[in-house]
Parts: structure tokens; sequence; C-alpha cells
């Protein structure tokens, strides 16, 4: 066996093995996870274990262009292997955690195909989880086939996970695999092993070189495949017809292969209980570093959203000031003003470029320390000169950031729009948010002026009316979207008759989703009011560190989130009253502190009493039925 030694700044040891002494597996940095490639007729397969016991079963790996030449799915042979140990630090402007470390295995596999074209099969395995991608030889753009890249669940596991829908607002129930027979679902995609072990099937580093995939269902085999071809849109809303639904209707659904084709990071999560995956990071890790130097002006933060309780106030000044003095008041950063609706109740026009008012209302933010972000659709951003025009103009008053509605695609054209606007809005220092959405793929590594994303069923339903969030829904997507990335929920919907959730659950959802900028939805006299009101005003988007603490999907979630040297520590609850044992023995010493749970009149108001919190005995809490809670900890 010839072994050579290559170090640089991010390999630290590769180790080549000749032809005839091929390395087919790969294991964690703590020799927990181990992945397993094998050939098979010709063909790939992989498996997965944590302690070997299988969590992933023999399942197929490949991927094929039109062009013949590259057909990586038959007739394969592995002729190489080479290992490394890599390790790269992660620092993030918003997250679970402000600054993580993350070590890995990394075997790469040379393969050749009946045509003699080469393709490497990279494996990943981390202590959180296993990755693996393509990268092909391609010397032009190609069009890509298929891919069978395959998860093959072992029989009588459950999983939570939400069907196809092209807003990806939809529930995560919890399902026995061995029945998911819908044609498409989305990832996230939750799994509890029959050896209760968990696993969060996923990916990272998509962005515009190919789809945001999903993942087919169950063909009877328990394998639940990489999806890559979705419907083709055709418009049922009549009054949509002129908007975002044009877009989508001559939206290319093809996917262009650039040359040396790196496919994204097909990503498993896996933990023995679910602390690991909630804690994880994974998902940024395995997405490239920023390469822009000057982002000190990035600032994520807490925000009012003046449409939820007023869809008229963008055009109201009156409205609009009032929500302005309410974010001062509450030590909030920013408020949303939508102004391409100061038009309502018409949408997405330009009269907010002739109201010489909006100046006024930005200038007016900022002399309160509060600053603005605007919102605007795909069809008036999908050319550089749209956005530079847009973008410009938010420059010139002062507005510092965008939600960008109604994408609706997973398309590779939707995923090249979504990195195109993240890349100018850079230029112009604009924040950014994605609304219509799908869930993230770690794009906030590598643009980390994007705040925050939709993909999610959130408090906006409260006033559609139709299926809004249930206690059981925010209790399964904490441990299944949220893990991910940013999710903008809104939360914090005190005044809604529509929720069944208690006051203090919502509360708590303040500190439970993970936002770059946490919109709170709810109308001023709702916070200013609020018996809440001390821990509101000390809310914080960022986190320099996260822990799981309690929790199972779809019946109660418990976290605790520390920013600086402040902790917040909160939990919701689905269904029947709950009591759990809250350690906090992660705190330098023990304090009396204020507990804001549920009282005799769990709906309209929270308790608030005094606890003391210790390093030694962990803290009893009694959750009402679909109940909450939350804590804040002065580190001074």
């Amino acid at each position: 066996m010839k072994i050579s030694i290559k170090i640089t700044a991010l390999f630290l040891l590769i180790v080549s093995f000749a032809c005839n002494n091929i390395q087919k597996n790969i294991t964690s940095p703590d020799g927990r996870l181990k992945a397993e490639i094998v050939e098979i007729n010709n063909q790939l397969f992989y498996s997965v274990s944590i302690n070997d016991t299988l969590i992933i079963e023999q399942s197929p790996l490949g991927i094929k262009f039109e062009n013949e030449a590259f057909d990586f799915t038959s007739n394969l042979k592995i002729t190489q292997s080479d290992v490394a140990s890599l390790r790269d630090t992660l620092m993030l402007f918003s997250g679970k955690q402000k600054k993580s470390y993350n070590s890995c295995n990394e075997l790469i596999l040379q393969v050749v195909n009946n045509n003699g074209e080469k393709m490497n099969v990279v494996f990943r395995a981390y202590n959180d989880g296993i990755a693996y991608r393509y990268k092909l030889s391609n010397n032009k753009n190609e069009i890509v086939e298929d891919e069978i890249s395959g998860f093959k669940i072992p029989t009588g596991s459950l999983a939570w996970a939400m069907e196809s829908r092209i807003d990806n607002e939809g529930f995560y129930p919890k399902q026995k695999i061995d029945t998911m027979k819908a044609a498409i679902y989305v990832m996230p995609f939750l799994v509890q092993t029959p050896s209760n072990k968990f696993i969060l099937i996923h990916e990272a580093d998509v962005m515009s070189k190919y789809c945001a995939s999903s993942l087919s269902g169950n063909s009877g085999d328990n394998i639940f495949n990489i999806n890559i071809r979705y419907p083709k849109f055709k418009h049922t809303n009549v009054n949509y017809k002129e908007t975002y639904e044009l877009v989508l209707e001559n939206e290319r659904t093809d996917i262009i292969a650039s040359p040396n084709f790196s496919s994204p990071w097909r990503v498993i999560m896996v933990g023995e209980t679910l602390k690991p995956i909630v804690e994880s990071t994974l998902i940024e890790a395995l997405c490239p570093a920023p390469t822009q130097s000057d982002v000190s002006w990035i600032k994520p933060g807490v925000s009012v959203f003046p449409w939820w309780g007023n869809n008229l106030a963008n055009g109201d000044t009156v409205a609009l000031k009032e929500y302005i003095d309410l974010a001062s008041a509450m030590n909030w950063t920013f408020v949303e003003f939508d102004v391409s609706l100061i038009g309502s109740p018409s949408y997405a026009i330009d009269k907010w470029k002739t109201t010489p008012w909006v100046k006024r209302i930005v200038d007016y933010a900022a002399s309160k320390g509060v600053s603005v972000y605007g919102w605007d659709e795909r069809r008036n951003l999908n050319t550089p000169e749209k956005r530079a025009d847009i973008f410009g103009r938010y420059r010139d008053l002062g507005i510092k950031g965008i939600k960008i509605d109604f994408i609706n695609s997973t398309n590779q054209e939707a995923m090249a729009f979504r990195e195109a606007c993240l890349s100018d809005a850079l230029k112009y220092h604009l924040l950014v948010s994605f609304h219509g959405d799908y869930p993230p793929r770690g794009e906030r590594r590598t643009y980390p002026n994007l705040m925050t994303q939709e993909g999610i069923k959130g408090s906006e339903y409260y006033i559609f009316n139709w299926q809004p969030p249930t206690p059981e829904h925010n209790c399964a997507v904490a441990f299944t979207r949220n893990v991910i990335g940013s999710m903008d929920y809104t939360p914090v919907a005190f005044s809604t008759p529509n929720r069944t959730t208690s006051y203090a659950h919502e509360l708590a959802l303040s500190v439970v989703v993970e936002s770059g900028w946490l919109v709170m939805c709810d109308k001023p006299e709702m916070y200013l009011n609020s018996p809440a009101k001390e821990l509101l005003s000390k809310l914080v988007s960022t986190w320099d560190e996260t822990k799981f603490l309690d929790g199972y999907p779809g019946q109660y979630f418990c976290i605790a989130r520390r920013n600086n040297s402040d902790w917040f520590i909160a939990g919701i609850n689905a269904g029947d009253e709950r009591t759990v044992e809250i350690k906090t023995d992660f705190l330098k010493n023990d304090q009396t502190v204020k507990l804001y749970c549920d009282g005799n009149d769990a709906f309209n108001s929270c308790e608030v009493k005094d606890v003391v919190v210790s390093t030694t005995k962990p803290l009893s809490i009694t959750m009402a039925k679909n109940g909450g809670f939350a804590i804040y900890i002065s580190g001074n």
C-alpha cells in the first residue's frame, strides 16, 4: 500500500490508497457514525449506522445527464479512494450558535463508467451526521436527466414530513414510514427508527447550481428517492394570473449542470436522541464561507409587522408611526414597512416611488433608533435592471432591507433568482428575507445578509382563518423546519381568537422560533400592555449557544438559548397538561428569576411568579393544555 501525506489549511491529512486497497467506508471523528459503500452488479449503494445499529439500509447512489456519456447510475467501477480529516470554523450572524467548530472525516471514491468518464462520490462523516455529493468532470453545460440517490428507512420507523406544496406552508404530521405513499415529500424529513435513533434528511449547498430537491414517496420498499422533477405550474386563481403565477408558468423546469459540476450535499443528520439534531449546525457547515470582507453592517434584530394587525397600515402614516413607537419602546430594532402595499388593496406597484412621505417615515424610524425594511415580489425583481432600480431607491431612502415574496418555486431558475437577489443586495448593503419560499439549505452562511425565510405555516394563517397553526404543529416544526435554518413564523399572536394555544405558549414562541429577523406580529397594545412586557423587551434574534432541554415532536419542546451572558428558556406543549423537569446546570449560579407561565386564565394572560433556577436542582414547571412558559435570566 502506498501512502502519501499532504497538509493544507483545510485538509490536515490525505491518505491515497492504491487501486488494490480501496477503502469503502468512513467513520465520524468520535467513531460512532459510519457510512459504507458497496458495488452490487456494477451499481453503487451505501448504508449508515450509529454504534453498529443500521439506520439507513442499503440505498442507491447515482446521477446521470441527458448526455449518455455521463451516466453514473449503472455499469460503474470504483477505481480509487482518498481519505482526509477536515476541520472548519463556522461563523454565523444569526442562528443557533455564533461560532462552532466542525470536524469530519472525508472519503472520496473515484468511479468510472463504461464510457470511460470519471466521477467522484464524496462522503463526509461528522459526529452529528453523514453527507454525500457527486463531482463530475463535464467540460460544458449538461442537462441533468435523473438522480437516483435514495434513503432506505428501516421498516416500522415513524416520520414527520410535509407533503409537497409550492408555498411549503403545510403541516408535519406523524406517520408510519411503511404507509407514506404521497408522490412528493418536502425536506427536512424527520425519522425515528424502531431502535429509537433519530435521523433528519435534508440537503445543503444548493443555490443556483441545482433545484431544491424533495423526496419521492415510499414505493413499497421503504426507499425515499431524491426527487428533482416537479409538475409544470398552471395558474388556478384568476386574481393572480398577472402576478407571480405568470412568472411560474414561464419558468424553466430543467436542471443545467455547469462544467465540473458538484451536486448539492445529501445530508443525514443523526442522533441517538433528539438533542444532537436540534442543536446541529451541519447544514450551514456544508455550505461555502462568505467571500465578502465588509460585513460590519449586517445586524439582525427583532422587528414589528404592521400588516398582520392592520393590512392597510402600510398606507397609513399614523399607524406606521404607532408601530415604530412600539419597536422603540420595546428596544426592538426593525419595522417592516411594505412600501409596495401603499396602494392597498393592490400590491407590488410603483406608487411608493412617488410618495413623498415614504422618506419621512424612514427618517422618523431612524430618529427612534429603528431601521426599516421593505417588501416587494419576484416579478418586480427578476432582472438585474429591476433590482438595481429598487435596491438603489432603497439605499437612497435609507431602507435597510427587503422581504422578497411570491417565489413559490424550487426549480433551478428560482434558485438562481434567490442567489442573484442576495448577491446584488450585498452590493447595496441590504438585508434580505424570502417569502413564498422553501425551507433553507444553509444559504445564510454564504450570504450572511439573508436574515430569514418563510416556508412555514405561521401566524399569518390566523388572519386567513384557514387551517391555522396548531399546538401540535408548533411542537413539530421545532424539530423539523426550524432545525435547518431561520424560520419566519411571525410569532406571538396574543390577540387572535383563532388560536388554540395558551398565552404563555404564544409568548414562548418568541424564544422557540429561531430567526435572524424575529418578526413580532401583533398590535402595539398587545405587547405594551402585556404582563410579559419586561421579557418581551429583552428579546434578541441572535444566539451564541443553544441547548435542547426536552421534548418530542408534536408533543412538547423545551429549549435554552444564550445571547452573550443572558439566557432565555422556553417551552411549549401540545395536548393535555404536562409537567417538565428543566435542568439548569449550565448556569453560573443560582438566582431568583421571573417565570411566565400558564395561570387560571391561560388563554388570555400568563401568570408571573418568582422562581429559583439552580445549578444543582431541576426546575419543575407545569404547562397547561396547549400551554407554555418562558424565563429570562440576566447574566449581569
